[in-house]
């Protein structure tokens, strides 16, 4: 896939002629993204700790700040609102950013010059073309490192390793195995795998928790009568973390973790032990 620059202002203007809005949410603020890769938070005050410091760093004088898997951009309206001025939002869907920038032009006019769009996914070394190395003092990846296998994901972090700033910091969060719609069975023999990864590294051949298809984790009794459309609608490829795993994958990029914890996800089917998602930060 290439790595397209989208002018703001012509962003902007092609959602309205072609009517892209975003979507209704859900009961529980929850927006669906547009390709299918999971949902976005919608409403100010549902951020997450890491996005709330990375909001911080965003609104300083000067900063100058990354967002990987903007979506619709709601942490990227909260950052211009609290000052941010100069912002780089990168999505894999390019009608997400027309209607980021919609979002943005409406609500925030002013500050649409302070917005950067780039359509693409990571890892990609054409990002390179656009984005400065050693330019960023924190970058946000918040439920992307999931989509990706053990390879994309380390490439994707010495690219933005490459990208900020001596002393620069990352913001992610991503699912862990602790999810309410993960077979019992595969939840137990990927703890039992963590704890042979977490004495040796070196003694297993996959770093555990990917699988090639979404489908394969699910807890499918309750949904018989939909499973081949379940099968269809989640046949893409997963990574569920530990925070082992993951800490394991930032020290490999050269990072210096400053926090490694599991986050709660209190929202079906999701919902389990209060352990259901993983937030890193880390610094260069």
């Amino acid at each position: 896939m290439s790595v397209i620059y989208l002018n703001p202002s012509e962003a902007a203007e092609e959602a309205v002629k072609n009517d892209l809005k975003i979507p209704e949410s859900d009961q529980v603020n929850r927006t669906k993204t547009l390709n299918n890769y999971g949902y976005m938070r919608t409403g100010r005050g549902v951020f997450e700790i890491s996005t709330r410091q990375f909001l911080e760093i965003a609104a300083k004088p000067g900063s100058k700040v990354l967002e990987i898997g903007a979506a619709y951009g709601e942490v990227v309206l909260e950052a211009l609102r609290k000052g941010a001025m100069d912002y780089t939002a990168v999505d894999l869907e390019e009608d997400h950013l027309k209607i980021l920038a919609r979002r943005v032009r409406e609500e925030l006019p002013e500050k649409l010059t302070c917005v950067k769009l780039i359509f693409g996914g990571v890892p990609n070394p054409d990002f390179d073309k656009y984005i400065e190395k050693g330019s960023f003092d924190a970058i946000l990846i918040e439920n992307v490192l999931h989509f990706l296998d053990k390879d994309q994901i380390l490439e994707t972090l010495s690219q933005i390793h490459s990208w900020l700033k001596p002393g620069g910091k990352i913001f992610s969060i991503n699912i862990s195995f602790y999810l309410g719609w993960i077979k019992p069975e595969i939840r137990q023999s990927l703890k039992e795998q963590v704890a042979i990864f977490q004495k040796d590294p070196s003694k297993i051949d996959q770093i555990p928790g990917f699988f090639h298809n979404r489908y394969e984790l699910m807890n499918l009794d309750k949904y018989q009568e939909r499973i081949d459309d379940i099968k269809k609608k989640y046949a893409g490829q997963l990574f569920v973390f530990h925070t082992d795993v993951i800490r394991y994958f930032f020290e490999k990029a050269e990072f210096v973790i400053e926090e490694c914890c599991f986050r709660q996800i209190n929202v079906e089917p999701f919902k389990l032990d209060g352990k259901e998602s993983v937030m890193i930060i880390a610094k260069k």
